[in-house]
């Protein structure tokens, strides 16, 4: 989608698929994103008024018609010596109606000014264009920050349970006097610490939930968590300086930036311009009539029909034009010099975004191998204790080695997602297809992301139903 039309066929054909009572899926959060979110809907204002660039300019080579009416009531005393002229007051109205007609024929400046509105249009296009992009992410990021967050609450709530048993079993093997005070207070402080990260994660979560309403009107109850195990691809092709080619090529951001150097360097010559003489043809039309004169009551009425060119050359003018000129160079300095910055900031966006989904899954992968290894190394620390042979704190530091294993994987897998859309934002080619195909690896049934004792400070009138 590239223009308002389109967008908003888009956001129709959302609309009637994702409706807040059933946002569970991706694909539901972005629908809500589409109608919802403040920051889309004032950027497609923008390129709403943007789009009258073209008109207002092009309105400076149409006929300019103008209509002027008048009406004068006069007073006229006069004293006359001769005998032929009365002397005395005399009252009188002046009517005068005048059409104007100029239709330039030539002006260097208005032809370069319809130029620049079009590369002004075309640039906000390219930034709509990216906006909508943006939001694809936007909505990713904000789904999957609060399933995370959800994954870490209940990894620490679990780790926390795990070890409240540990201290219920050191309280009773210290009373029996199989190990010393030391156990207890150990286990005490883990439990504590436990206890706080628990709290830290109920905060995550809410942030969480707050960053998704405010993109999409409500807070989520329901959501669709991410199958396991989720694909785990490298991009096609698994090239980096392709997919660096391809972003330099496509993507909106440069575009954008190479409209706004157009813009500036027409601007140029639009300055230039000053110097140069304009034709305009005019027609005029005057129709004027008085009901009285001076000489007399009679009145008089009159026609006049004008039909001209002018033309109109600027010999100085202080320096104006020159000083204009000047300043247009360094506008369009500046703007090839933003142009090449945003390639830069493009082609390192691109490589760490495919380095990133490089990373995430082989991060992924030894994050499971990781957890079969903290699962038995677990289970062998606890039949140790149970012997003997292992202290408590042993005990203790593998359960949190496990729910840290957890935690990681359970965060690298939602990473590997988010980097592969942030490469094919970076990229230019992130569309609502592979935001489909991301949603298609989410699993059918909607789980609850809100907890009974995790309750966002809700707003009536922007709180809808979820789930």
């Amino acid at each position: 989608m590239n223009d308002l039309k389109a967008w908003s066929a888009g956001v129709g054909l959302l609309c009637a698929v994702a409706a807040p009572a059933g946002a569970e899926s991706l694909w539901d959060i972005y629908g809500l994103a589409q109608v919802n979110d403040p920051r889309l809907r004032g950027q497609a204002a923008e390129l709403e008024a943007t789009e009258q660039a073209i008109p207002q300019s092009r309105s400076f080579l149409l006929p300019n018609i103008q209509l002027n009416a008048n009406t004068t009531k006069n007073t006229l005393r006069t004293d006359s010596g001769n005998p032929l002229f009365s002397g005395g007051k005399t009252e009188y109205n002046s009517n005068a109606l005048s059409v104007t007609l100029v239709q330039p024929l030539f002006n260097y400046q208005v032809f370069a000014g319809l130029g620049i509105a079009r590369s002004t249009v075309d640039q906000a296009i390219e930034e709509f264009d990216f906006a909508q992009t943006e939001l694809m992410l936007r909505s990713a990021d904000g789904y999957f920050n609060v399933l995370n967050a959800r994954d870490a609450l209940e990894f620490a709530r679990a780790e926390k349970r795990a070890i409240e048993r540990q201290l219920e079993q050191a309280r009773q093997r210290f009373e029996v006097g199989l190990i010393s005070i030391t156990d207890i207070h150990e286990a005490q402080a883990r439990y504590d610490l436990a206890v706080a990260q628990e709290i830290a994660a109920e905060n995550q979560l809410t942030t969480a939930l707050e960053v998704l309403r405010e993109l999409t009107g409500i807070y989520p109850q329901m959501l669709n968590a991410l199958r396991d195990p989720a694909p785990l691809q490298m991009p096609e092709p698994a090239d980096m300086e392709h997919w660096v080619s391809t972003a330099l090529a496509s993507n909106p951001l440069i575009a954008a930036a190479e409209f706004a150097t157009e813009a500036a360097r027409d601007e140029i010559s639009r300055q230039r311009a000053g110097h140069f003489p304009t034709l305009n043809a005019v027609g005029t039309y005057v129709n004027s009539s008085d009901n009285g004169s001076r000489f007399g009551s009679g009145g008089l009425d009159a026609e006049d029909t004008i039909l001209s060119l002018e033309f109109n050359l600027p010999i100085f003018e202080g320096g104006l034009v020159q000083s204009r000129v000047r300043e247009s160079q360094a506008r369009y300095r500046q703007a090839q010099e933003l142009l090449e910055q945003q390639r830069r900031a493009v082609v390192r966006q691109t490589r760490d975004a495919y380095l990133g989904v490089e990373a995430a899954i082989s991060r992924v992968k030894a994050l499971n191998a990781a957890l079969v290894s903290n699962e038995s190394a677990l289970e062998a620390t606890e039949l140790g204790y149970e012997v003997g042979t292992r202290t408590s704190v042993d005990v203790l530091d593998a359960q949190r080695e496990l729910y840290r294993a957890k935690r990681d994987l359970a965060t690298s897998r939602y990473q590997y997602v988010l980097n592969l859309l942030s490469l094919q934002q970076a990229a230019g080619t992130l569309n609502e297809d592979d935001l489909e195909r991301v949603n298609s690896w989410l699993s059918e049934q909607a789980e609850s992301v809100v907890p009974a004792d995790v309750v966002p400070n809700e707003d009536p009138e922007t709180t809808g139903s979820a789930g």
